[in-house]
């Protein structure tokens, strides 16, 4: 590639990430709009039920994949362990070792709403409170 075509690839980025921040604050913007409306609605019609917002899959894990994958972790655990600790584990399995921000975050939610459907139904138990929380597979 030639230095000409790097200049203006440079130039296009720049230009692309100005546009950005010009857009980010319209963008929440849109979101307190968003809330606001639906805050109105549920005012005038309570009974109504929002569908929530589409979202992405995860670039990683299949559907229900990271579910199989927390139970296996959690059935070679010696003990408790952290959620972050499993999200961790969970995507290194995947082939991600070194996760951003963003993904670690979004994958230790999901992994957080998994023990929180299974701690309904009894299969995981939370020891601890605080960041000292830990869960334990009861069965097996």
């Amino acid at each position: 590639m030639r230095d000409n075509d790097i200049t203006k690839l440079r130039r296009k980025r720049a230009r692309i990430h100005a546009q950005l921040r010009k857009l980010e604050p319209l963008i929440a913007h849109q979101y307190e709009e968003l809330w606001q409306v639906e805050r109105a609605i549920q005012a005038v019609a309570p009974e109504l039920d929002l569908p929530p917002r589409k979202r992405e899959p995860h670039p990683y894990f299949a559907r229900r994949e990271l579910a199989r994958l927390v139970m296996d972790i959690m059935r070679e655990a010696s003990g408790p362990m952290p959620v972050r600790a499993i999200a961790a584990r969970a995507l290194a399995m995947k082939g991600c070792s070194l996760p951003d921000r963003r993904m670690m975050k979004r994958t230790r939610t999901l992994v957080s709403q998994t023990m929180a459907k299974w701690a309904e139904r009894g299969l995981v138990v939370t020891v601890g409170k605080g960041k000292d929380t830990r869960r334990v597979l009861v069965i097996q």
